[in-house]
């Protein structure tokens, strides 16, 4: 990866209680974010900083939703925001 498309470093925010993480693609100039820690592939883009929180959002509730009708835990008790 170029020195022009590389992410920016990460930061870490809280959507109702869960961590994701999220950097800024240069290349695509767009926000990645991703939860962590959790029991499958939660992710959220962006391509401005103030739709983040939306964005996250909406994308945690679908996968909430997806975990109560699978009848699964959203987290995964194995991983955490340190080791990462």
């Amino acid at each position: 990866m170029s020195a022009s498309n590389a992410l920016k470093p990460t930061h870490r925010i809280v959507i109702n209680g869960f961590d994701a993480l999220v950097e800024f693609d240069d290349g695509s100039d767009i926000y990645c974010g991703r939860f962590v820690g959790m029991n499958g592939s939660a992710t959220f883009y962006a391509r401005q900083e103030g739709m983040l929180r939306k964005n996250a959002t909406r994308s945690l509730a679908a996968f909430l939703r997806s975990c109560q009708l699978k009848g699964i835990p959203p987290r995964d008790s194995s991983t955490a925001l340190d080791a990462m």
